[in-house]
């Protein structure tokens, strides 16, 4: 065909090869760099079709990115500065200091309604703030509930002139050494009794009794009071029999 030219059908592309480069062994002087790190990816484009509609996705992720471990300060054993630091913190929140013991302490005087006086030598029951069981916190606020609970509910100091009539002041003796020794052969505790003579005095304050049913009294009081302080309070038959059947349980 004219006007066309074609190229030659046995010319041969010529391809040169790179030489061959052999690593050489180290000697004592060279240093040998490591090999850079290669670094992990991944391309990929997934696509789904069909006949509603299409999803294509184009994403690049690396996969030594992906996986960080968490950042973790360690502590050496020798830092001794970094370790005190926090057994400190620790004592801190676990324990009370001295200082906020003696803090503690004056904020309860100060609360306190009763002021004492600089030679007063009363020692503080109340000071032992380590022992949860006492309550050393609350002693403040416990005291001042009980001394407002007292002036409302305080016997009078006059009930035996102004409202007794067939009873008087060595009856009543009479009764509360016969309560004491109730509570020893019960083996009740001084709770009980010291409930039991409040109930007596707040009930003669009040009411006239006769002195037939003095005794009748003290053990009725006796037993609302062993149910208050005790764990195993006495039954009403006990409290039948200390009276030597004077008094039955109906």
């Amino acid at each position: 065909l004219s006007g066309h030219v074609l190229p030659p059908i046995n010319e041969r592309r010529s391809s040169v090869l790179p030489p061959k480069v052999v690593p050489s062994l180290p000697t004592g002087n060279e240093v040998v760099l490591p090999p850079p790190p290669v670094q992990c990816s991944m391309e990929f484009s997934p696509s789904k079709s069909d006949g509603l509609s299409s999803v294509s996705l184009d994403e690049t992720m690396s996969t030594c990115d992906s996986f960080k471990s968490p950042e973790v300060e360690y502590i050496d054993n020798h830092d001794v500065s970094a370790i005190g630091s926090i057994e400190r913190k620790t004592f801190s929140n676990l324990c009370i200091s001295d200082h906020d013991v003696v803090a503690t302490g004056s904020i309860c005087n100060r609360d306190a309604v009763a002021e004492k006086d600089a030679d007063d030598m009363v020692i503080d029951v109340d000071d032992n703030f380590m022992d949860p069981q006492l309550c050393a916190t609350f002693a403040c606020d416990i005291y001042k509930h009980l001394r407002a609970s007292e002036v409302k509910k305080r016997p009078s100091t006059n009930f035996m002139e102004t409202i007794q009539n067939d009873i008087n002041s060595s009856m009543r003796s009479i009764l509360i050494d016969w309560l004491v020794e109730v509570a020893e052969e019960y083996r009740l505790v001084q709770d009980t009794l010291y409930l039991t003579v409040s109930y007596i005095d707040r009930y003669l304050s009040g009411n006239t009794m006769n002195r037939q049913r003095l005794q009748l009294l003290g053990v009725a009081c006796m037993m609302i009071a062993s149910k208050y302080e005790e764990i195993c309070a006495p039954q009403v038959e006990e409290f039948c029999y200390i009276t030597d059947n004077t008094y039955f349980k109906d």
